[in-house]
Formats: structure tokens, sequence, C-alpha cells
């Protein structure tokens, strides 16, 4: 359901009728597709809405203002700070392909919408060369590089006549009313689908478990109607005992029920007589005792497997658009209870901690465990002035130091951090290393969710660890901790 070129166009006409000559309040972002862009037109807020969902990535005016994270991302943070109080000049498609460029007075920056669907992008634009964008780019699209286009989807060129036209009486903005009012539906179908497949994964996994549930309780109700069988070869067996030697499999013994009728005895080899005896009779006790609770298991397991069995089938006839189709769903998510926790080994198993947590000189220092913790650090901890540090050129830690308020990061402070750096990175015996640091303003992660950074205007510092000061840091860790929280 990807925009078409003509839909682009008709679109970026009319924002650009609406928005041009009027200036950026803020920007917004709700990760991982979506970016707003705050306008006041007419005495009210208006929002350039662009997004990369799959399947509905599109952009158009926005009138009513959604709920945003209180915690803004990296990159919408660098939007704000080169887009916030510009001006728009023009809204214009690129190169006939699904993409739009929007530009702006007095200034260099520029923001490119790439609306392909699952390759769609919003790149952030400086004298024709990347910036930044919500998606990583590589290759010859790369940060600092020339900006291009991805080459176009097929079909893009096919002149296609706008689907969505506006209604009479639409507004100002008649045709983003129109467009809006049909993603939101579509929004609403894919959710709807992709709940509902969700939910059917679940039910059809219970139901193949209630399946085998159920087939080893038909083997249990086979096994406890033999219960009889063991007491009636055990009277049997109490009759020729003499006869029952050990080594024996069977013994054929005159039915003690049945005159006139043999019956054959199973026996364990491995057992005396009285041994066999003991166990036939055991056995018997076993399953008679197991007799009614296995048949009270096998009904509610039966029971359970035809409600699963409807529930499935009532999931594959419900329609999104049907009446009541998403309290049904939830009706039948509501019987089903909370998908089971998925079992995982190994060290995946352990509940993540966070990033270790200090304070050291007045300072507050966080250290991460790993590539993840790091990139969380940097994306959502730091402050742009907090002091990033990390050994040079080796993996490790990411280390970030935050001043006291109104205050620069005191050298000694950095001396700590970057010592918490080389130990939790190489250890305590590593040697003299060389820490890289600088402010978080100037870092950028390299190699997407890799754990790399790249650092502009760093400065290098030789760290040889000292045993004695990681030993004042570290014994009052749980002090600091919890001036920390």
């Amino acid at each position: 359901m990807a925009l078409t070129i003509e839909e682009i166009g008709v679109l970026a006409s009319e924002v650009e009728r609406l928005l041009t000559g009027r200036r950026v309040g803020k920007v917004y972002c709700l990760e991982p597709h979506r970016v707003f862009l705050a306008f006041r037109a007419g005495g009210k807020d208006v929002f350039l809405f662009l997004s990369t969902e799959p399947e509905v990535a599109r952009f158009h005016l926005l009138w009513e203002r959604p709920v945003f994270p209180e915690r803004p991302s990296a990159f919408c943070m660098k939007l704000r700070a080169e887009l916030s109080g510009r001006i728009l000049a023009h809204v214009r498609p690129i190169e006939r392909n699904r993409a739009v460029r929007f530009t702006f007075k007095n200034t260099e920056a520029a923001l490119a919408g790439e609306f392909f669907g699952r390759r769609g992008n919003i790149v952030l634009l400086a004298r024709d060369r990347v910036v930044a964008s919500l998606w990583p780019l590589g290759g010859e699209r790369a940060r600092g590089k020339a900006y291009v286009l991805p080459p176009a989807p097929p079909g893009t060129g096919s002149r296609q006549h706008p689907r969505y036209l506006p209604e009479a009486g639409g507004g100002d903005y008649p045709f983003s009313a129109a467009f809006a009012r049909v993603m939101a539906a579509r929004e609403e179908e894919i959710a709807f689908e992709r709940d509902r497949s969700a939910l059917c994964a679940r039910v059809r996994a219970e139901r193949k478990r209630a399946e085998r549930l159920c087939a080893r309780l038909t083997e249990d109700l086979r096994e406890v109607a033999k219960a009889d069988d063991y007491r009636r070869m055990g009277e049997a067996l109490k009759l020729c005992l003499p006869a029952a030697a050990r080594g024996l499999r069977t013994l054929p013994a005159p039915d003690p029920e049945r005159p006139g009728a043999t019956i054959v005895i199973t026996l364990d080899p491995a057992r005396s007589a009285r041994e066999n005896l003991a166990h036939l009779f055991k056995r018997y006790r076993k399953l008679s005792d197991a007799r009614e609770r296995v048949a009270a298991r096998s009904r509610e397991s039966a029971a359970a497997l035809e409600a699963l069995v409807r529930d499935e089938e009532a999931l594959g006839r419900l329609a999104w658009d049907a009446p009541n189709a998403r309290e049904a769903l939830d009706g039948i998510a509501a019987r089903r209870g909370a998908p089971r926790a998925r079992k995982v080994k190994g060290s995946a198993a352990t509940p993540a901690k966070g990033p270790r947590r200090f304070a050291v000189r007045g300072h507050l220092v966080w250290v991460g465990r790993n590539a993840a913790e790091n990139m969380e650090l940097v994306r959502r901890i730091a402050r742009g002035n907090d002091i990033f540090l990390h050994v040079a050129g080796k993996p490790g830690a990411a280390v970030i130091l935050r001043a006291p308020p109104g205050a620069e990061a005191a050298p000694e402070a950095i001396g700590d951090a970057a010592l918490l750096a080389v130990y939790y990175s190489l250890g305590k015996d590593a040697g003299a290393q060389d820490v890289d640091y600088t402010r978080v303003k100037h870092v950028r992660p390299a190699g997407g969710r890799s754990g790399r950074f790249a650092l502009a205007d760093r400065r290098t510092l030789r760290v040889t660890p000292r045993e004695d000061r990681l030993l004042v840091i570290l014994a009052g860790a749980a002090a600091d901790r919890e001036r920390v929280r």
C-alpha cells in the first residue's frame, strides 16, 4: 500500500501550499518509524507527519496531537537542533521516485523522506550530504557522503491515478484528511492481523500440545484398564507360588475367576516368586488408585482440546472489519491467557542488570556491560555535554561521566572514569592504556548495533591501572549506587 508518485505529488503540493513560510516549532519522534514536525497554521497546531512503517509508509498533515515520549531519541535531538525554528521553503518530489525533499530558508539543512515501504527512511542532509538518518545507512549512502536515492522499487515509474480522493468539504487539507483516514483504517487492519496471527500461532501450538496430552492420557487409560488383570495374575500366582522360580518370564496358571480357563502370568526374571507377587499387587493398587484421576484428566483434556479447536476455527474465520471483531479477538486472547514464557538457556537466561553506576568525586559515572548497554548509555542515558570514554582501538566498556549541575568535569574525575574504562574492558593487570574521551554530542554509533562508536573532537588520556585507587572506587560502589539512584 505504498504511496504512488502521483499521490506523493498531490500531498507535496498540499503541504507546500499550507506550510510554506511557516516556522517549525519542534520535532518529535515516535520510535521506531514516525517523525512529526510541528507548525502553527490557522491559529492551531498542525503536524507534518512522516512514517517509514512498512505497508503504510507515507507523509501528510495531521491535526491531532499524539502522546510523545518524554525522552527523545538521538535522531530526534539532531532534527531538533537543525530544524527547530526553521522556515519551510519547499516540498518537492525527488526524481520521479517515491521520495520527497523538504528544504528550509536560511540553512543548508534539508530533510529527505523515502517512502519505499519496507526500505523507507528519513534522512537529514546538509549541503546534500548525509548527516543522520532514522534507519542506519551504509555503503555509498553512509554518513558524510553525498546523498543518493536507492534504486527505485519495481513499478515506480508507472502512472497511477491517486486512490484516495478528498471528499467535498474536507477543510484546509482535504487530501491529507482523506489519506489519513484511509491509512488509519489500514493501520488498524495491520494491527488486527498481526494480533490475530500471533494468537493463531499460540492457539495452534496449544492445540498441538493438547493433542499430545490427550494421546498420552489415552495410553494411560489403556494402562489403568489393566488393573484387574494384575489382580487376577496376583491371585493366580498365590496358588502356584512354588512353580514361579527365578528366571521365568511367563507362567501359565489356572484362572481363579474362570474355572477351567488358563491365565498367563507375566513375571520379572530378576525377581523371586514372592517379589513378583508383591509387584503384581502393588501394580494393581497403583493403577486402581489412578483410574479415576486419569479418567478425569482425560475428560478435561478432551474438553480443552475441543475448545482450542473451536477457537482456532473462529480465528480462521475472523475478519478485521467484521462487527465486534476486536472484541471477539480480545475475548479469545483473554481465554487463552498470557503467552507462555520461552525457556532461555545460558547467559541470556539471566535478567539484564543495566549499566554499572558509581559516584566518583561528586560526579556520576555509568559503565556499560556489553555492546547493547554501551549503545543504551549513549542513546538513552547520556546528555550532550557528558563525557564519553572508551579504551582506544579495543573492544570494551563505554563509560559516561556526568559533572555536577553547572560545573565542568574535573580532570581527576575524568582520570577515575578512564581507570574504570580500562578496568572493565581489560582488567586491572592490563598495563598502561590509551583512553579516548570526548563529549557525548560528538559521539556517533558506527556499524549499526555492534556497539562501536565514531568520536569527533576527541582527546586521548594515558592511563595506568592503579589498584589502590580502584579499591577506593569499588569499595564505595554500594553507597555510591544508592546515591545515584
